[in-house]
């Protein structure tokens, strides 16, 4: 898969999880693939880095910050996709900036839950769109959904991300 492919791969992934999505023109796009909205309409900006065999260093973090600020995204909310993983300096520089890290692992994962596969138990342990935490299987317990079941954000009531909950469809 060329880097092309992979941000097209991201692009319908955020799509499939309920995210409107706006891809970037490809190279030379400032450092941001895509761009996020949520229904809110608070938006989040995506960099892809299709690294095989590379991990991701806190370098490639400080660059995405400093797209972050050109692209004017209301201060640093993103996600840095790879299908590596990131070094542990990126982890605590992505954390202390409020960037979401997605790897191959969870990358794969997320890939998973939204084409219906059974889901495992460490497959729930999906990124928080605002944080980039693991979410957990809620039921609402009041408002206008009591009873629904959604995935809400281990950081509550820190931080209050949600997405929706859609069943494995039966074999």
């Amino acid at each position: 898969m060329n880097w092309r492919q992979f941000e097209f791969l991201v692009a319908d992934l955020f799509r499939r999880e309920g995210w409107l999505v706006h891809e970037g023109p490809g190279q030379g796009d400032g450092g941001v693939d895509l761009v996020l909205l949520t229904a809110q309409g608070e938006k989040y900006c995506v960099q892809c880095k299709q690294y095989r065999s590379w991990s991701v260093g806190a370098p490639r973090v400080r660059e995405f910050l400093g797209a972050l600020v050109a692209h004017g995204s209301g201060g640093p909310r993103g996600f840095i996709v790879t299908c590596g993983n990131f070094t542990s300096e990126a982890r605590q520089l992505a954390r202390a900036n409020g960037i979401a890290l997605i790897d191959g692992d969870s990358l794969l994962r997320r890939v998973r839950l939204v084409n219906g596969s059974p889901a495992f138990a460490e497959d729930r342990e999906i990124g928080c769109p605002k944080c980039g935490s693991a979410m957990v299987l809620r039921t609402a317990k009041r408002g206008n959904y009591i009873g629904e079941q959604f995935w809400g954000c281990t950081m509550f009531p820190q931080c209050r991300g949600i997405r929706k909950y859609r069943p494995t469809p039966p074999q």
